[in-house]
Protein backbone atom coordinates (compact mmCIF):
# COMPACT_ATOMS: atom_id res chain seq x y z
CA UNK A 1 0.00 0.00 0.00
CA UNK A 2 1.50 3.55 -0.88
CA UNK A 3 2.22 5.98 1.81
CA UNK A 4 -0.07 8.95 1.34
CA UNK A 5 1.53 11.99 2.91
CA UNK A 6 -1.24 14.32 4.52
CA UNK A 7 -0.89 17.22 7.40
CA UNK A 8 -2.37 17.60 10.34
CA UNK A 9 -3.16 20.76 11.98
CA UNK A 10 -2.57 22.06 15.36
CA UNK A 11 -5.02 24.29 17.58
CA UNK A 12 -4.12 27.50 19.82
CA UNK A 13 -3.03 24.56 22.88
CA UNK A 14 -1.22 22.19 20.54
CA UNK A 15 -3.33 19.48 20.26
CA UNK A 16 -3.78 17.69 16.67
CA UNK A 17 -6.24 18.10 14.66
CA UNK A 18 -7.01 15.23 12.11
CA UNK A 19 -8.84 16.31 9.07
CA UNK A 20 -12.41 15.02 9.00
CA UNK A 21 -12.20 13.07 5.95
CA UNK A 22 -9.09 10.85 7.29
CA UNK A 23 -10.88 10.68 10.75
CA UNK A 24 -13.96 9.12 8.90
CA UNK A 25 -12.11 7.15 6.53
CA UNK A 26 -10.16 5.33 9.54
CA UNK A 27 -12.81 5.15 11.60
CA UNK A 28 -12.31 7.38 14.13
CA UNK A 29 -15.21 9.22 16.30
CA UNK A 30 -15.18 12.40 18.34
CA UNK A 31 -14.23 11.26 21.58
CA UNK A 32 -12.19 8.34 20.59
CA UNK A 33 -8.51 7.90 22.28
CA UNK A 34 -5.84 7.10 19.67
CA UNK A 35 -2.60 5.80 20.93
CA UNK A 36 0.22 6.81 19.49
CA UNK A 37 3.61 6.12 19.91
CA UNK A 38 6.80 8.26 19.86
CA UNK A 39 10.59 7.71 18.24
CA UNK A 40 12.69 10.36 18.03
CA UNK A 41 10.92 13.08 15.56
CA UNK A 42 8.37 10.56 14.40
CA UNK A 43 4.87 9.58 16.06
CA UNK A 44 3.21 6.89 14.68
CA UNK A 45 -0.45 6.55 15.31
CA UNK A 46 -2.22 2.90 16.38
CA UNK A 47 -5.45 3.42 14.70
CA UNK A 48 -8.80 1.40 16.12
CA UNK A 49 -9.26 -2.05 14.76
CA UNK A 50 -10.55 -2.09 11.26
CA UNK A 51 -11.51 -5.42 9.28
CA UNK A 52 -10.52 -5.13 5.64
CA UNK A 53 -12.61 -7.89 4.16
CA UNK A 54 -14.53 -10.92 5.88
CA UNK A 55 -14.31 -14.57 4.45
CA UNK A 56 -17.52 -16.79 5.63
CA UNK A 57 -17.56 -20.64 4.74
CA UNK A 58 -21.13 -21.78 5.50
CA UNK A 59 -20.58 -24.89 4.55
CA UNK A 60 -18.03 -27.50 3.64
CA UNK A 61 -20.28 -29.32 0.65
CA UNK A 62 -19.57 -29.21 -2.83
CA UNK A 63 -21.07 -30.58 -5.89
CA UNK A 64 -18.37 -30.97 -7.77
CA UNK A 65 -15.81 -33.76 -7.43
CA UNK A 66 -12.39 -32.26 -8.49
CA UNK A 67 -9.55 -34.93 -8.29
CA UNK A 68 -7.26 -32.13 -6.73
CA UNK A 69 -9.22 -30.95 -4.27
CA UNK A 70 -8.05 -30.24 -1.06
CA UNK A 71 -10.94 -31.24 0.81
CA UNK A 72 -10.21 -35.13 -0.34
CA UNK A 73 -7.76 -35.33 2.31
CA UNK A 74 -9.84 -34.18 5.21
CA UNK A 75 -10.90 -36.58 7.70
CA UNK A 76 -14.14 -34.57 8.50
CA UNK A 77 -17.61 -35.40 6.84
CA UNK A 78 -18.92 -32.08 4.58
CA UNK A 79 -21.52 -29.63 7.25
CA UNK A 80 -23.24 -26.49 6.96
CA UNK A 81 -22.71 -23.38 9.17
CA UNK A 82 -25.42 -23.16 11.94
CA UNK A 83 -27.79 -20.38 12.88
CA UNK A 84 -25.76 -19.91 16.07
CA UNK A 85 -22.47 -19.55 14.52
CA UNK A 86 -23.70 -17.09 11.65
CA UNK A 87 -25.42 -14.88 14.70
CA UNK A 88 -22.23 -14.99 15.96
CA UNK A 89 -20.18 -13.79 13.22
CA UNK A 90 -22.48 -11.12 12.62
CA UNK A 91 -22.78 -9.95 16.76
CA UNK A 92 -18.94 -9.66 15.92
CA UNK A 93 -19.43 -7.46 13.19
CA UNK A 94 -20.99 -4.67 15.28
CA UNK A 95 -18.29 -4.13 17.49
CA UNK A 96 -16.43 -2.59 14.27
CA UNK A 97 -16.36 0.79 13.86
CA UNK A 98 -16.39 0.69 10.25
CA UNK A 99 -18.16 -2.53 8.79
CA UNK A 100 -15.85 -4.66 5.86
CA UNK A 101 -16.04 -3.30 1.98
CA UNK A 102 -15.97 -6.80 1.45
CA UNK A 103 -17.23 -9.91 2.64
CA UNK A 104 -17.07 -12.90 0.68
CA UNK A 105 -19.02 -15.88 0.79
CA UNK A 106 -16.71 -18.98 -0.63
CA UNK A 107 -13.93 -21.58 0.64
CA UNK A 108 -13.28 -25.14 -0.53
CA UNK A 109 -16.75 -25.47 -0.78
CA UNK A 110 -20.16 -24.26 -3.24
CA UNK A 111 -21.72 -21.89 -0.64
CA UNK A 112 -25.16 -22.39 -2.92
CA UNK A 113 -25.81 -25.31 -1.32
CA UNK A 114 -26.54 -23.89 1.90
CA UNK A 115 -30.10 -23.63 2.29
CA UNK A 116 -30.10 -20.34 3.65
CA UNK A 117 -27.33 -18.60 1.96
CA UNK A 118 -29.84 -15.85 0.65
CA UNK A 119 -31.21 -15.48 3.75
CA UNK A 120 -27.01 -14.68 4.83
CA UNK A 121 -26.06 -12.86 2.57
CA UNK A 122 -29.01 -10.30 3.03
CA UNK A 123 -28.37 -9.93 6.43
CA UNK A 124 -24.61 -9.01 5.87
CA UNK A 125 -25.32 -6.58 2.94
Amino acid sequence: MPIKNKFFSADSSGNLIIPAETAAGMGIKSGDQIKFSEKGSSLTLCLPMRLEKLYIEVTSKCNLNCRTCIRNVWDEAPGEMSEEVFKVILDGLNRFPILPEKIFFGGFSEPLSHPCIIDMISRVS
